[in-house]
């Protein structure tokens, strides 16, 4: 997932263990390890959630029995990625290989993974990820999970209040219907809130892309922002916040109770949870009530916004021929299935796509976000990924604060957004 500060924002709603080292063999240190060591060892940074880090720990150690090469790695929260691997890079003690969210930053300090292993990454991925993975020429990142958002609802909640549940086939057809529902729910239901979202970029970006806009067009390099559609959408937003059909706290960073919105619909007090496809395995296990997924919000399109993790190998690291394979068995068709099984990663590769992958817990929901993922906007699939979302959406998260405490309006936090994306656009 957590998604409190400003930096740190940009978290798509993953829960993460906190700062611990799992090394693939027992009693692995941190220390990184020197060119004499008589077997060759690759530091892997990560961050992990649900059971990311167990499934990780078996591909490694999968790893070392078929090449030799050790694993060392060290999981850390997901909000504190950015920063601790940008520090790392700058004092020259960056790792090997790291698990991010955003490949633009770094690009510039990425190995070209064809260098090492022009076999493994023959056009492996689908075309989507294309423009965020390479750098020019060279293949700097290989996508290891696909991420959608999605709609989680509480169907406790949604019975007590005599309320339907969408369909599939019949979701809710504008954000105004959603919240008249949500809202029906919570008050007769008595939760305390109706509607919960991430403060998370790509969950902003799920309510601008439903009301038809996104910062940048299909190729991330040209400005297509709306600020008509734009404003409607951060009305929405506002009204809400009022009322308190959502905690403004989160936004405003003003502290409250709860500190995510993901442990507030866990408690039970929410209906409905705008999140994505990383709280399924999550969930399955700590829930007490019964709830499903139902679709995005399709009023002018389905409101279904993409993410993804990468694995990328460090230009400067100690061990580049090492790093690489490693990147290519994590990334590989049989560890993509693994991970499907065990930790419910939607697959980034054309051949596991293809075939469908076989998910560990609540295989319902997962098809459902399969289909979520196929019907993504072009433009969507072109923002996530354009080298301005991250500092775009800093604006739009800046002004969405100063919205909720009373200082802007939404026609002028949509044209702030727009001058955002024009001067970030690239």
């Amino acid at each position: 997932m957590r998604h409190v500060s400003r930096r740190g924002f940009l978290a798509a709603g993953l829960g993460v263990a906190g700062g611990v080292v799992a090394g693939c063999s027992a009693g692995d240190d941190l220390p990184l390890p020197s060119m004499s060591d008589p077997e060759p060892t690759v530091n892997f940074l990560t961050f992990a959630d649900g059971n990311d880090e167990t499934a990780f720990q078996e591909l490694c150690d999968g790893f070392r029995e078929e090449t030799g090469i050790r694993v060392k790695m060290e999981v850390i929260p997901y909000a504190d990625m950015a920063e601790t691997l940008a520090s790392r890079i700058e004092r020259g003690v960056q790792p090997d290989v790291a698990r991010v969210s955003d490949v633009a930053s770094y690009k510039a300090d990425l190995l070209d993974l064809r260098q090492y292993e022009p076999q493994s990454f023959q056009n492996p991925f689908l075309s989507q990820f294309d423009r965020a993975i390479h750098d020019g020429n060279r293949l700097v990142a290989a996508p290891s999970d696909v991420t959608v958002t999605g709609l989680l609802v509480n169907r406790d909640l949604f019975r007590r209040a005599n309320v339907a549940v969408p369909d599939p086939e019949n979701p809710w057809r504008s954000w105004k219907k959603l919240f008249g529902d949500a809202r029906r729910v919570k008050d007769v239901a008595m939760s305390e809130y109706a509607f919960l979202m991430d403060v998370s970029l790509g969950h902003l970006s799920s309510l601008l892309s439903g009301y038809g806009t996104t910062f940048f067009d299909h190729t991330g390099t040209e400005v297509a922002f709306d600020v008509a559609k734009g404003t409607e959408a951060v009305t929405m937003f506002q009204q809400m916040h009022r009322d308190g059909g959502m905690p403004t706290s989160l936004f405003t960073q003003a502290g409250g109770r709860y500190k995510s919105a993901g442990e507030i619909f866990a408690a039970g007090q929410a209906p409905v949870y705008l999140a994505g496809n990383w709280q399924v395995v999550a969930y399955a296990q700590t829930l007490s009530f019964d709830w499903t997924v139902v679709r995005n919000v399709v009023q002018e399109r389905t409101g279904a916004f993409p993410g993804a993790r990468f694995l990328v190998a460090l230009k400067h690291g100690q061990r580049q021929q090492e790093a690489a394979k490693f990147v290519a068995h994590m990334t590989s068709a049989a560890s993509q299935l693994r991970l499907a099984a065990t930790a419910n990663h939607m697959p980034t590769r054309r051949d596991v796509r293809a075939a469908g992958a076989t998910y560990g817990v609540h295989e319902e929901q997962m098809e459902l976000f399969e289909r979520e993922l196929d019907e993504v906007p072009s433009n969507a699939w072109g923002t996530a990924f354009a080298s301005g979302f991250t500092p775009t959406g800093a604006v739009l998260q800046g002004q969405l604060e100063s919205l909720l405490s009373g200082t802007a309006t939404p026609d002028g936090v949509a044209a702030s957004v727009r001058a955002a994306a024009e001067t970030n656009v690239g």
